[in-house]
């Protein structure tokens, strides 16, 4: 609601703010443990800590992180000159999660973190005198229907058998839920109510210095998003391509973001610049490269060149490599892609193989002056979360 990236402060959201009574915002630091981790990982100056209290602290940054949300919608109301109420209309902290909030991602789910999240919350909402709609009551089963572990399904306080969670063991104790059932079964505790048990499965966040990086930030400074590029070479990320102003080599004219899309898959890069994915298993997954700020490159120049790139992997399963244009949301967005598997012509193995793809090959009559994704991969079938490695990724025009 504008309490983001000024990209954001668009007409139509400043006439929708002013049609309005009260503003409901969303919060959810559980997501952007993995899609914007400023505040998430233990800082060098924590490493020392025990691990409860690196945890307790990450919780708190947690907290302030949805506090600094809010506070941005709110000086952007203000700047539009107007004062209404704003109330959180949905926030909440997974308790299981497989691939980004797992235990090979940001480790954000569990129990424990939960209910600290929950608590936060509401002593802040409540001192402020703000509702706050917590996300939610009870698991759900359908969220992410093929795959049991997607964090989708654990946003509840009360799990699929019954049991309330940490954040509502001490109402168990009180005796709030005598005579009430879920599905004919009496509310009791997870874990039969021992926390020794439950501490063994908080994880403790990523060491900062461990996290693989979400951006890559390398960008050509002299050319504004929608100029033509005019270098001979457009470079995503590379190993030993250099832009140097007097070559023909350009990078971005934005930063990148590395999005799973919907928390489907893992996807990361490491301080070596290769890419790394773990692909999904539910019923499809998904990750981009992605423009910063919604608008896309103009890549017109490279309508007959090639796309480059380095890759192995273990995984087994049929995927899409490729770019985007345009935008999902407005309902102009194309995918442009070949099909990587075994009944394709293009094969991964586990070791580093080459490849040159023809954009004319990729184009599915895309508007090349608006590519906002570089690169992006998705599956939808033959799913075994298993991995794909990418790296000295390029467009070139010959």
């Amino acid at each position: 609601m504008g309490g983001g990236a000024k990209s954001y402060h668009t007409a139509e959201l400043a006439a929708l703010i002013k049609a309005v009574d009260f503003i409901s915002l969303h919060t959810y630091p559980f997501h952007d443990s993995h899609y914007n981790p400023t505040f998430w990982g233990v800082p060098e100056e924590e490493e020392d800590l025990p691990k409860l209290k690196q945890i307790e602290a990450a919780m708190l940054r947690a907290k302030n992180y949805a506090i600094s949300q809010y506070q941005g919608a709110v000086d952007y109301m203000t700047s539009l000159g107007l004062d209404k109420p704003i109330h959180i209309g949905e926030t909440g902290w997974a308790t299981i999660a497989s691939s980004s909030y797992g235990v090979s991602g940001s480790r954000a789910a569990d129990e424990y973190k939960e209910k600290l999240y929950y608590e936060h919350m509401r002593d802040w909402t409540n001192t402020k005198g703000m509702s706050c709609f917590y996300f939610e009551a009870f698991d759900e089963q359908w969220k992410d229907q093929g795959n049991p572990l997607g964090s989708e399904n654990h946003f509840g306080l009360i799990n699929l058998k019954g049991e309330a969670k940490f954040s509502l063991w001490e109402m168990v104790d009180k005796g709030v839920f005598d005579g009430l059932t879920r599905n004919g079964v009496p509310i009791t505790k997870t874990y039969n109510g021992d926390k020794s048990k439950l501490m063994k499965d908080a994880l403790v966040p990523p060491l900062k210095s461990e996290m693989g990086l979400l951006e890559i930030a390398t960008v050509n400074e002299d050319r504004k998003i929608g100029q033509p590029v005019q270098e001979g070479t457009y470079i995503v990320v590379h190993e030993t391509l250099v832009a140097e102003g007097i070559n023909d080599i350009s990078y971005p004219s934005a930063k990148l973001k590395l999005n799973a899309w919907e928390g489907t898959c893992g996807i990361e890069m490491s301080q070596d610049g290769i890419i790394e994915i773990t692909t999904g298993t539910g019923a499809w997954w998904g990750c981009a490269l992605e423009m910063v700020g919604g608008t896309g490159e103009n890549l017109s120049n490279f309508k007959s060149g090639q796309l480059k790139f380095e890759i192995k992997g273990s995984t087994d399963s049929s995927f899409e490599i490729g770019f985007q244009t345009g935008s999902f949301a407005q309902g102009t967005q194309t995918n442009n892609q070949i099909i990587f598997g075994p009944e394709s012509n293009y094969s991964i193995t586990e070791e580093w193989k080459s490849y040159s793809i023809p954009m004319t090959e990729l184009n599915q009559g895309a508007n090349l002056s608006d590519v906002t994704a570089p690169l992006f991969f998705r599956g939808d079938k033959d799913f075994d979360g298993k991995d794909i490695y990418i790296k000295n990724i390029y467009f070139s025009i010959e």
